[in-house]
């Protein structure tokens, strides 16, 4: 006679979330499936949610603690299989080609774990904007102008070490500006630091 053992065989694969822009969600589908001939006793899911990433939300009946989301699955009868759902979110700020490696793992009381892994490549770039506005539109000889700056980073990654830099207008001096700005060859410069994703300000110079 020939006798089968019989045992839990359990399987589990990751997909989604190849590449995502800073800001943006990105999704991960983790399947499991029990190729054994015993049913996987008490299964369990675990994905530890790589730093720097925030949880969003997880399908039923995921539950987020402490960085890691659990799924509590039960008794994966032999040859069945399902499928689960992770939402993470990829900050503003992050530099272009940032990569996140996340994992998902499958445990049970009686089976060996089985574990699989993603790869998520953040897509992000700066985007300065700068606007200046002179008051009055017109001044007498002798007389005193103020011109404002608004500057801003629309992108989705901070911008370091940001320098602002102004031209003084044809035929006329620098007198005093705000936000540390100082003269130097005809303009006016002020090292603003880091400029992050979504930052914005203003200074003014006369």
């Amino acid at each position: 006679s020939v006798t089968v053992a019989a045992a839990p065989v359990l399987t589990i694969t990751k997909s989604g979330g190849n590449s995502v822009n800073a800001n943006e969600n990105l999704v991960y589908t983790i399947s499991y499936e029990n190729t054994g001939n015993a049913a996987a006793q008490n299964a369990v899911i675990e994905d530890i949610i790589p730093a720097g990433l925030s949880f969003v939300s997880a399908s039923s009946p995921g539950v987020e603690n402490g960085g890691v989301v659990t799924w509590n699955v039960g008794d994966v009868a032999p040859g069945a299989s399902g499928s689960l759902s992770l939402t993470l979110l990829a900050p503003n700020g992050l530099l272009d080609g940032t990569i996140f490696n996340n994992t998902s793992s499958i445990s049970a009381i009686n089976s060996a774990p089985a574990s699989a892994q993603a790869q998520t490549v953040v897509r992000s770039h700066v985007e300065l904007e700068v606007t200046m506005v002179g008051s009055p539109t017109s001044v007498a000889p002798a007389g005193q102008a103020v011109f404002k700056i608004d500057y801003s980073n629309l992108g989705n990654e901070n911008a370091p070490n940001a320098v602002l830099r102004a031209t003084l207008p044809a035929n006329t001096t620098f007198s005093s500006a705000t936000g540390g700005g100082s003269p130097s060859g005809g303009e006016v410069i002020w090292n603003l630091g880091a400029l992050n994703a979504g930052a914005s300000g203003n200074v003014e110079f006369t």
